[in-house]
Order: C-alpha cells, then sequence, then structure tokens
C-alpha cells in the first residue's frame, strides 16, 4: 500500500509505478488534487520484487525516476527516504519516500512529493557498505532537525515476509 503524505512545492506532479509493467492506476496522486492521507493499493507482488516509481512534473515535463542518479537526465539521486510513524492522518509505520522535482537537485530536500509505504524493504547502498535493509532503516529513526530522509538508489522489494520494529521517531 502506498499513501499520498503532502506535497511542498509549487508544480503540478503525479506519481506511476513503472516496474512491474502492467499497473492499471497510472497516474496516481496528483499533488494538488489528492488529500493527504489517501491511500491506494499497489497490488500484491513476490516477495523480492522491485517496483520502480516515476515521478512526472506537468508543470515542466520533466521525469524522475526512482534508482540511481544515471536514470535520471541530471544524472542525480531525486529520491529520499525515512522512518514513518503511524500518526493520526497515516495510521500505519512504514518507509516515507520524498521527492525531488527540479532539474539540477533543487534544494534536495526531498519533500516535493511525499508518500508513505508500508510492507516494503529498501535496499539502499550506503557509502563503504553494501547496503540498509528495511529492519535497520525503519528501526533508526532520524536525528531531530535531520532532513527527511537520504537518497535511495534502487528501489523497493515488496512485499516480504520480513518485520521491522516500529520506529518512536517523530514524522518527517
Amino acid at each position: 500500500m502506498i499513501c499520498f503524505a503532502g506535497q511542498t512545492a509549487g508544480y503540478d506532479r503525479v506519481l506511476n509505478l513503472i516496474e512491474p509493467t502492467g499497473f492499471l492506476g497510472n497516474p496516481f496522486f496528483h499533488n494538488h488534487q489528492t488529500a493527504v492521507g489517501t491511500a491506494l493499493s499497489l497490488g500484491t507482488y513476490a516477495a523480492g520484487t522491485v517496483l520502480r516509481f516515476r515521478m512526472d512534473v506537468l508543470s515542466t515535463g520533466d521525469k524522475f525516476f526512482t534508482g540511481p542518479g544515471t536514470g535520471n537526465a541530471d544524472g542525480l539521486v531525486h529520491v529520499g527516504h525515512a522512518t514513518w510513524a503511524a500518526d493520526g492522518v497515516i495510521p500505519v509505520d512504514g518507509l516515507w519516500v520524498g521527492f525531488e522535482d527540479i532539474l539540477g537537485g533543487g534544494d534536495r530536500d526531498y519533500d516535493d512529493n511525499r508518500f508513505v509505504f508500508t510492507n516494503v524493504r529498501s535496499d539502499v547502498p550506503e557509502p563503504g557498505s553494501l547496503a540498509l535493509l528495511a529492519e535497520a532503516a525503519l528501526a533508526a529513526p532520524a536525528a531531530p532537525g535531520e532532513r527527511p530522509g537520504r537518497p535511495l538508489h534502487h528501489g523497493w522489494r515488496s512485499p516480504t515476509a520480513t518485520t521491522s520494529s516500529p520506529s518512536t521517531s517523530s514524522t518527517p
């Protein structure tokens, strides 16, 4: 499941699930027409299936992808992530994901379009390490005042049989 968690910029944007192919709900979550907390089922996938997304910036014609920066026209990563603790609007713990919508990286705050994913894990290479699995990503809250997320380089694997500890951090 994916929940719309808000947006902060003036451009019009929509999200698309591009891998695996065949999702009939594209595009979804127009940022200026979707209520925060709106949930959408992306379907059921075998454990380990990689889900890739594309954000279309309707105002500029730019398109930004989850995955390595090499997939974007400017060569930069345009997605960040952080833990999400359930609240009154999105009452489930999950993985908060935010897009940056400006070619060249913009302000790199990754909050221009925000979503919360449940029942996923993120494989995120960090400098000097092989991967950060969801168990660690969801259990390690961001420091107070830290920007919401770091670039997400690969995609999401969903759903998995793994579980994570609920976060006690504040929501981004």
